[in-house]
């Protein structure tokens, strides 16, 4: 027999969990980085101290190592031991590259693309597991149940807004599926034809003009949802990768999207994208988002529905690279763009980016766009070249070519996305602010393509009018990272300098700005680089308007999100409410965004049969983006207040608010909220609580008053319902202590209060007074009447906060809905002037002695 007791027994060592400390016990594989930089340090130490909270954005340089950091967290997140933890990329190539950096530092992983897993540590709960976004958002999604994350790594989280939205993107391409494509059009022609636009629908699908796409009414997809779906089952939607995954992602909500159009193309998408959708965005899992420059959250909250609520931002210079932006437009007429860089690229190797394959062909002499499944070959041959053109075709990211691997960069054209949905909204909508922090994160994530850390230097071509023009707008320019908008005033102090610079000064300085003689660069240069770089200044106060005006665009941002999950689970008027929360506000800030969301709020009530309400969205889209918008046009024909019996002045008020829309629904509910924050508030003063209790009674519909402010006599408050002549009169005292004592003299003033009324008030019908304080007793030697009543400040913000909560379920509804609501809320004696009063004098003063 064995005597186990006699064995040695293996210690056990903790697997740490600081990632500082996982680095330094990682075995020394050769490759292995050395020691940790500064800024990747700092933001793993700030994120270990904040560990437990469930969002974290942590913002480092492009170039700046951001994949190590987030390799090191995600094993730390695994050896806490929480659950199953991922770690999601924007490309089945940055996956490959953050498994080559955990290679290095010797840690394990699991790689799932292409719909496997690579080994079963994941599984198995040994490692973390590296995915693509595709995979994660996916509407065939493998992480539930056991695999649900409990944590998820967002590496690229500036840029994910794009990829999450392609998930929610059912894209149906002519060269490809001809027949869908022709029967999508027959199904959705009526619409046009319905609002006289069916001659414009031809102008586009023939290609007449220059108005390359379009946006079916927005009910169409409701209205004919069960014949696109239909046209899909017919097409074997199923069998098709290219449609399956976003026809299973779209299929219960197909009524809510957006369907846009374009000669050869039909795209499906919901306008704004339901993030609440997915639980690893929401509860207790942990989010790390690892992010280049993110000045402005606009974007990163469309993507992710979340405010970044800890920002870890460690000051470090990584990825500073140096660079030469040039402009075309101003150089000497004699330099072609294709003629110079087929010049550059015969004796050095040079970086050309377009947006479009079609974008691509004039520069079929100087180099072809590889085919897909060869463009990681035909990328590393360029990596290993001496000279020669590489065509990059509408990708901004995942593609290195740092030091000598490639100096020189041409961009021809505006990074502008290619999804019909986003040239509707540039080219036909005008709505640049809604993209212009897109356009700066994708220019930046370009700028960072051969330029990617501090001792990296190169020269850039910005070729297209439209690419030109954007950064020549300071308002543009300021959302750009500081670093490149002075490196833009650079290249153009240079233009100023040599005004249509010639043939010879151009490749002259090229060679002054790359060139190494004597193993050194141009001093002259590098001197005029540095000293510019630390003397130029931009407009602060263009900086600080562009910060106000994103701010605002981001509180709208999550509204869009909130508006669209709400759909997404059927909450109709939880939907309404939050764009008309915020629709007024916007419009302030970018008229055109609040006309984007005119559109869909008039879509909910146009599918509710509320053609009234609808019409009033609709006409406030017109006004604020286009006369030319495919709407129909609505004629108000309902008589709100046909067969109403108004039973008082707070009935009255509220039809006459409904008469004029929900925005004033909404304005109404704001401005009660505001005055109960003033009255709830115990640092303010007794008399900016009475001011605050006489606004609500104005806000109601009732005559309101402070007849001891006015007079020196009466009440504090004195609310009157001319309709049925009836008051409630109030004494505040609400700067007692708590619990109070009601002295003689506080119920001797309000029994002249009673005395003043019958004065003052004879055709008024009262049953008594308020007095509004803290819980508490009466003085013995008080001797109050029946009409005195103690009325709970509590007990009294208790019924207005109850009275706003009806008064925001009225503005979700339908106009038919609404008129119904407003009708039994008459009716209601609690909600009348004397049943406040029956609600709030639940105890008399001399009850409390």
């Amino acid at each position: 027999m064995i005597d186990f007791g006699k064995f040695n027994r293996p210690t056990i060592d903790a697997a740490p969990r600081d990632p500082i400390e996982i680095f330094k016990r990682s075995p020394n594989l050769g490759n292995a980085p050395n020691d940790l930089w500064e800024g990747q340090a700092q933001a793993l130490k700030q994120w270990h101290s904040s560990r437990e909270n469930k969002d974290n954005l942590i913002i480092l340089n492009t170039g700046a190592g951001k994949s190590i950091v987030g390799a090191l967290i995600a094993q730390s997140l695994t050896n806490e031991d929480i659950g199953p933890v991922l770690f999601a990329c924007s490309t089945i190539d940055l996956v490959r590259q953050t498994a080559r950096e955990c290679d290095r530092l010797g840690i394990k992983y699991t790689q799932r693309t292409k719909q496997k897993f690579d080994n079963d540590l994941f599984e198995s709960g040994k490692a973390f597991c590296i995915t693509t976004y595709q995979s994660l958002f996916s509407s065939i999604n493998v992480f539930t149940k056991d695999k649900s994350p409990a944590a998820v790594i967002f590496d690229d989280a500036h840029v994910s807004e794009r990829m999450i939205r392609d998930a929610f993107t059912l894209t149906i391409r002519k060269e490809k599926h001809e027949n869908l494509f022709n029967n999508i059009i027959d199904i959705v022609r009526p619409e046009f034809e319905a609002i006289g636009k069916n001659g414009h629908l031809s102008y586009v699908l023939e290609s007449i003009g220059q108005v390359g796409t379009t946006m079916c009414p927005p009910c169409t997809a409701a209205r004919n949802k069960e014949q696109i779906i239909n046209a899909l089952k017919k097409a074997r939607y199923q069998d098709d990768r290219e449609l399956q995954f976003p026809v299973i992602q779209l299929y219960e909500n197909l009524q809510y999207c957006a369907i846009f159009i374009s000669k050869n193309t039909i795209e499906v998408t919901p306008p704004f994208i339901p993030t609440g959708k997915f639980p690893f965005l929401s509860g207790d899992v942990r989010r790390v988002y690892l992010s280049a420059t993110l000045d402005f959250e606009t974007d990163f909250v469309r993507g992710f529905g979340r405010r970044a609520t800890n920002e870890i931002k460690p000051n470090n210079d990584a990825g500073n690279g140096e660079r030469l932006i040039l402009f075309g437009d101003k150089l000497h007429p004699e330099i072609k763009k294709t003629d110079t860089v087929k010049d550059i690229a015969s004796a050095r190797k040079i970086l050309v980016a377009v947006p479009s394959y079609p974008d691509s062909k004039p520069w079929s002499s100087v180099a072809v766009p590889p085919d897909v499944d060869k463009f990681s070959e035909a990328l590393e041959t360029f990596r290993a070249a001496s000279k020669g053109a590489f065509l990059l075709v509408s990708r901004i990211d995942g593609i290195d070519l740092p030091q000598d691997t490639c100096r020189i960069m041409a961009i021809d054209g505006s990074p502008s996305g290619v999804s019909l949905m986003e040239r509707h909204l540039v080219e036909n909508l005008q709505m640049n602010n809604l993209m212009s922090t897109k356009m700066a994160t994708r220019i930046t994530q370009l700028f960072g393509r051969i330029n990617r850390g501090r001792s990296d230097y190169g020269v850039f071509l910005i070729f297209g009018k439209d690419i030109s023009t954007w950064l020549r707008r300071d308002k543009n320019i300021a959302l750009l990272p500081e670093l490149i908008r002075k490196q833009i005033l650079l290249g153009k102090t240079i233009h100023e300098e040599i005004p249509f610079m010639e043939k010879t000064n151009f490749f002259g300085l090229l060679s002054q700005v790359l060139d190494i003689k004597d193993g050194k660069r141009d001093e002259s240069w590098l001197r005029y680089y540095s000293d510019t770089m630390q003397g130029v200044k931009f407009d602060n106060e263009i900086l600080e308007k562009v910060k106000i005006r994103e701010k605002k665009i981001a509180d709208g941002v999550l509204a869009e999100c909130e508006f669209m999950t709400a759909l997404w689970q059927g909450d109709v008027p939880g939907a309404r409410i939050a764009l008309e929360d915020v629709i007024d506000k916007i419009a302030i800030a970018d008229a055109r965004i609040a006309g984007w969301y005119s559109i869909w709020l008039g879509m909910t009530y146009e599918m509710a049969g509320d053609i009234s309400t609808a019409g009033q969205h609709y006409r406030k889209a017109r006004s604020r983006l286009s006369k030319w918008l495919n709407l129909p046009y609505t004629v108000d024909t309902f008589d709100i207040q046909n067969g109403l019996n108004i039973v008082g002045s707070i009935h009255k008020n509220f039809v006459d608010i409904n008469l004029a829309g929900t925005a004033k629904l909404a304005d109404l509910s704001a401005q009660l909220k505001a005055a109960l924050r003033k009255l709830k508030d115990p640092n303010l003063e007794a008399n900016d609580h009475e001011e605050a209790l006489r606004a609500i009674g104005e806000l109601l519909g009732l005559e309101a008053t402070r007849p001891d402010n006015e007079f020196d006599a009466g009440p504090d408050v004195l609310w009157h319902d001319p309709l049925t002549n009836y008051s409630l009169a109030m004494e505040l005292k609400t700067k007692k202590e708590n619990p109070a004592l009601y002295f003689k003299k506080d119920i001797g003033q309000s029994l002249n209060h009673i005395e003043w009324m019958n004065d003052n008030r004879t055709g008024d019908e009262i049953d008594g007074i308020l007095i509004v304080g803290p819980p508490g007793k009466c003085h013995e030697q008080a001797n109050p009447s029946d009409e005195l009543y103690l009325c709970e400040i509590d007990n009294l913000v208790g019924k207005i906060e109850g009275f706003i909560a009806k008064l925001d379920d009225f503005r979700g509804r339908t106009t038919a809905e609404r008129t119904q609501i407003i009708a039994d809320f008459g009716s209601l004696k609690e909600w009348q002037l004397d049943g406040w009063f029956s609600s709030l004098a639940t105890a008399r003063l001399k009850e409390l002695r």
